[in-house]
């Protein structure tokens, strides 16, 4: 439950860090819930990944996998031979 309220920044031990002012009505629409969470929503800071571009690098890796697989097959039926 995220209410409106008025954003501010203050400044805090060299940082500045956002604030919110909450209304009295709103937290008492609330229950008087003075949880920081049900007023303010977080961040996401999740990085955010290109599945196509993975699927690609992995594709190359596998290829060039199964192409050094060859090659260590090719030197073991040499060595094999000898």
């Amino acid at each position: 439950m995220t209410h409106a309220g008025h954003r501010a920044y203050k400044k805090v031990d060299q940082r500045t860090v956002p604030v919110i002012l909450v209304k009295n009505d709103d937290i008492l629409e609330n229950d008087c819930n003075l949880s920081v969470s049900s007023y303010v929503e977080q961040e996401d800071t999740r990085e955010v990944i290109n599945i196509a571009e993975i699927n690609a690098k992995l594709e190359t890796l596998v290829k060039e996998g199964n192409e050094l697989n060859q090659k260590i097959e090719a030197i073991i039926k040499e060595l094999e031979q000898q």
